[in-house]
């Protein structure tokens, strides 16, 4: 498929038209918008392609062309349009990216090009493209950011810019 900011991670920016191993010892994959995330085996988060929200976690906006080591202890990945969700080992919430429609939680829309931790005790994480969702121990289900068509399950059709309980 498309590779023009290098998220299929094969050094260069060419297309490529038929399956291509990219990486081994993989666990786990998730895509966003033009980037790419994969979990090994080993629980190292690698990251590549476009860059410029920080949504690779990277500590900069620069595109990379090739997988990059993000972070180590991961148990889970889940990439939005341009940010990232990562559940560590330890139940700990960790975010980077864009965050212009609170899709972070974190109480500004300012996004951030490092991990930064969200939230504890979750399960279960999951990014939409402007939102994102977390399953916590307790059963209940924590949302923030974009809810112009309910995808939050709250009422009325406002963005939430603070991880808000949306189910018990």
């Amino acid at each position: 498929g498309q590779n023009y900011d290098g998220q299929l991670g094969k050094k260069g920016l060419k297309t490529s038209q038929k399956w291509t191993k990219v990486l081994s010892n993989v666990d786990e994959v998730s895509s966003g918008i033009s980037y790419s995330m994969a979990l090994k085996k080993d629980g190292k988060l690698w990251g590549t392609g476009w860059n410029q929200m920080g949504q690779l976690g990277t500590g900069n906006s620069k595109n990379s062309d090739k997988w990059v080591n993000v972070m180590k202890g991961v148990k889970s990945v889940s990439c939005g349009g341009a940010h990232t969700l990562v559940l560590k080992s330890d139940g700990t919430l960790w975010g980077t990216g864009k965050n212009d429609l609170g899709q972070l939680g974190l109480s500004e829309r300012t996004g951030t090009l490092s991990w930064v931790m969200l939230s504890k005790n979750v399960i279960e994480v999951s990014a939409g493209k402007y939102y994102s969702l977390a399953l916590k121990k307790d059963g209940s289900v924590w949302g923030t950011g974009s809810n112009d068509w309910g995808q939050l399950g709250v009422s009325g059709n406002k963005t939430i810019n603070t991880w808000t309980p949306v189910f018990k």
